[in-house]
């Protein structure tokens, strides 16, 4: 209490902008120019993420293994069983939600926006837990990850009115 009158926090909202290579989480924050209030969206620094590269997964060979045939004795190559971009994909989508977990176990954020392909979209929600996905205020289905700052603080204000 400062005066007798209680601190009032104000909410943290935090947005991830993601795709299959690459995540970034930006802080929604009160900001002020000029006289007026508005909402700068500033990248956490310690909130990106990079997906490894296709060529750390073992692929040819060694990985899909020799198939012999029913009939005779011929051999051939069999394809792998997972897609190693869907194997990429999969884990960046976890080291997100992981890193999304500790942040808010640190109580660093209360509401989430998440941005990302809708496929992409969908792997991070299902890695989510209740208490992260209970703070999610919004999902958009779109690819942003190109967009620089203040194109991304345009485009969200036009699908979030209300919360940009």
């Amino acid at each position: 209490m400062t005066n007798g009158f209680p601190i009032i926090k104000q909410p943290v909202t935090w947005v991830l902008i993601a795709d299959g290579r690459q995540a970034q989480i930006y802080v929604r924050e009160r900001a002020e120019k000029r006289g007026s209030v508005i909402r700068e969206l500033t990248p956490i620094a310690d909130m990106r993420r990079e997906a490894e590269p296709v060529t750390d997964y073992e692929t040819g060979r060694n990985a899909t293994g020799m198939v012999f045939e029913s009939v005779g004795g011929a051999r051939h190559m069999s394809e792998p069983h997972m897609d190693v971009r869907e194997k990429v994909k999969q884990h960046l989508a976890t080291e997100i939600a992981e890193a999304l977990d500790a942040a808010k176990t640190e109580k660093r954020f209360d509401h989430l926006i998440l941005a990302a392909p809708p496929k992409m979209l969908g792997e991070i929600k299902k890695r989510l837990r209740k208490p992260i996905l209970k703070c999610v205020i919004a999902a958009l289905p779109k690819e942003l990850t190109h967009c620089d700052v203040e194109e991304l603080r345009e485009r969200l204000r036009g699908v979030f009115q209300p919360i940009i």
